[in-house]
């Protein structure tokens, strides 16, 4: 892992060595320093990059809110296996790089738990050579695991786990995220009031919110029929770009099936068929 590993270097490591061993049998030990005249596996930057410096390969690495920079290296050939990544927090390239080659030895995990793995008995690891670099499509992979069901903090670190091994995003990006958060924002449920603050609207423009079925106003959730309600609601979220050009996104969630809109519009553009609920 080289002299000054990063702790994902440290960290992929170990689980590079435990998977191993699940395979083979070998616990290969893990060192700051090469010892000896033996084939190396190099994790993390520390190890990787004079090697890859020499071999003109670039790990990717840096963090900025473009979140571009995502990114890692597999290399190997008849003296190293390399396997790095961008180490930047909160990026989890060599995770990442790690079970890129665990996965091309068979291994899967395919949900949670230690009984939904699939790990090959192989007496031997043969490494073909090889020299890639992979950056993800989508520059952010994530899911909503359990949704109202029983959650234990078990459950919470067998699925950190896993999503590692699937090569998702680090829940890092949902922890930072607040309404206003540079960050990809996590808009939780309830939360269509970012559209239209009540604190600024809901006392002197009432009509811009959603009709209640006893008459009243929802001040939870705009009017989706509203032509207007939906010109102050582009108006906010431009608002919110402009003073923060650093900004990805604009995170919301309309509230459950019991908020919706009962103006006759509204009615008719929630059930009037599959288009037009997409389009709400």
């Amino acid at each position: 892992v080289g002299e000054d590993p990063s702790p994902t270097a440290t960290g992929a490591a170990t689980h590079l060595q435990g998977i191993l061993e699940k395979v083979c049998g070998a616990v290969i030990p893990i060192r700051q320093k090469a010892g000896g005249q033996e084939a190396l596996i190099l994790v993390g930057q520390s190890a990787a990059k004079p090697v890859l410096d020499k071999m003109g390969i670039e790990i990717p690495s840096g963090f900025t809110t473009q979140f571009n920079e995502e990114g890692y290296v597999v290399v190997a050939d008849d003296e190293y296996l390399i396997l790095a990544g961008n180490e930047t927090e909160p990026y989890q390239g060599n995770y990442h790089a790690v079970y890129d080659f665990l996965d091309s030895l068979g291994c899967r995990w395919y949900f949670p738990g230690e009984q939904n793995e699939i790990i090959p008995k192989l007496p031997t690891i043969s490494v073909q050579p090889v020299k890639k670099t992979r950056r993800p499509v989508f520059r952010l992979r994530h899911l909503w695991y359990s949704g109202h069901l029983a959650f234990t903090l078990q459950d919470e670190r067998e699925l950190t786990v896993w999503k590692a091994r699937n090569r998702f995003s680090h829940r890092q990006f949902y922890v930072n995220a607040r309404w206003n958060s540079n960050w990809l924002q996590d808009p939780s449920d309830n939360t269509a009031q970012r559209l239209l603050p009540p604190e600024k609207y809901f006392e002197a423009r009432p009509e811009l919110y959603a009709l209640k079925k006893d008459g009243s106003r929802n001040k939870l959730l705009p009017c989706p029929s509203s032509k207007e309600a939906v010109e102050e609601s582009a108006k906010t979220i431009i608002e919110l770009f402009e003073n923060n050009p650093d900004m990805q996104c604009f995170g919301l969630s309309p509230e459950y099936a019991t908020g919706l809109c009962h103006e006759p519009e509204s009615i008719r553009m929630n059930y009037g068929g599959l288009g037009e609920i997409q389009r709400y």
